[in-house]
């Protein structure tokens, strides 16, 4: 687990898509049944019915290039071209769509932030700050750019700048448990325990039953060498999640630390029937 799950996060933010994708997909189907119409709006809306409906991120490519080819100033169909070529991990290409459609309408909000995604899943950090930031500027109210924008300073190691960013959030929702734990996370990497602790604390006072928090408190205290305080919030991780593998791994660790052998091998048993591999090989080294 890592500084507040991006993916997480994204799904919190593309909640209005679902209606789109609906309609989509109806129009998808009535297109299949009556292809009786050869314009561009009509190759878009069966890309988008392949890219909603079928997953065929192929096909749509093919459908939103006949609606471009058709109409060359098309913006959406740039944009969920875009949206198939990143899914085919053509980032590059999906880069390229995004910017074609920014030209066309330099207010795309959308384009803005999936072209910044492209760019963090190149590792163009900076550049991906910058469109974060021109997606802020268009709508200031979407408090997800911050966390983006915090993600990028992260992987730059810009933790300071990653905090501002989430400080930020907290003027606009101070009930923000998210925000909380990326704080924890930054000021874990900063060294300052403390800091990162009342922060995770922050983080469950507003979300009980959030597993990153107690998730994240309990690794800090691992690194410690805090084992007892590790065990507790793994425990509580594993309550809240009774499947999370590197919970029982790293619980499964910590009492083996305390010579409380059988009752940490088990744990690392579970965590191998979890998925987690690397289990294995700790069963190996530490439960002869």
């Amino acid at each position: 687990m890592s500084l507040v799950n991006h993916k997480t996060i994204i799904n919190k933010s593309k909640k209005h898509y679902n209606m789109k994708q609906l309609i989509s997909i109806a129009l998808f189907l009535s297109i299949t049944y009556s292809a009786n119409s050869q314009s561009a709006d009509f190759f878009y809306q069966k890309g988008n019915g392949e890219y909603d409906l079928t997953k065929d991120y192929k096909a749509a490519i093919i459908d939103y290039t006949k609606a471009i080819k058709i109409n060359p100033k098309f913006v959406d169909a740039y944009y969920h071209r875009g949206e198939a070529k990143k899914k085919l991990n053509d980032n590059i290409g999906a880069i390229a769509d995004y910017t074609s459609a920014i030209l066309l309408n330099p207010k795309h909000l959308y384009s803005y932030s999936a072209r910044a995604r492209s760019k963090m899943n190149i590792n163009e950090f900076k550049g991906a700050i910058m469109d974060y930031r021109k997606a802020k500027e268009i709508n200031p109210n979407d408090i997800y750019n911050y966390f983006f924008i915090a993600e990028a300073k992260d992987s730059l190691k810009d933790y300071l700048g990653a905090i501002d960013q989430f400080s930020k959030v907290l003027e606009i929702e101070p009930n923000n448990a998210d925000a909380y734990c990326g704080i924890g996370d930054l000021k874990t990497k900063l060294q300052d325990y403390s800091g990162a602790f009342a922060a995770y604390r922050m983080s469950i006072q507003i979300e009980p039953n959030t597993v990153q928090a107690y998730y994240s408190m309990a690794t800090t205290k691992f690194k410690l060498e805090d084992y007892r305080g590790a065990i507790e919030d793994y425990s509580k991780t594993i309550d809240l999640n009774p499947q999370l593998a590197e919970s029982f791994y790293f619980r499964g660790l910590a009492k083996i630390k305390l010579e409380q052998k059988e009752n940490g091998c088990m744990d690392l048993s579970k965590a191998g029937e979890f998925g987690y591999k690397s289990a294995y090989e700790s069963i190996r080294l530490n439960c002869k």
